[in-house]
C-alpha cells in the first residue's frame, strides 16, 4: 500500500513545485514592471522594439495603481 501512496504523491509534488516556480517568475516580472512604473527608468527591450508601449499607455493603470502591482499581489497570494 505504501507504493500506491508514493506514486500518487509524486505527481502532486511536481505540480506544487511547478506552481511555485511559475509564481516566483511571475512575481519577479510583475515586481520589475511595478518598479519601472514608479521609478520611470524605462523597460529594457532586448529582443523586440516597443515593448514599453503598453506599460506607458493609459491602460497600464487601474484605480490609480499600476496593473503590475495587482500582479505582485496575486503572485504573492499564490506563493
Amino acid at each position: 500500500m505504501s507504493s500506491l501512496e508514493h506514486s500518487s504523491e509524486k505527481p502532486l509534488n511536481k505540480l506544487v513545485w511547478a506552481i511555485i516556480i511559475v509564481a516566483f517568475l511571475g512575481l519577479f516580472d510583475a515586481s520589475y514592471l511595478t518598479a519601472e512604473h514608479y521609478y520611470g527608468t524605462g523597460l529594457n527591450c532586448i529582443v523586440f522594439e516597443g515593448c514599453d508601449t503598453v506599460a506607458n499607455s493609459e491602460y497600464s493603470t487601474m484605480f490609480g495603481f499600476p496593473v503590475a502591482l495587482y500582479g505582485v499581489a496575486f503572485y504573492l497570494t499564490v506563493l
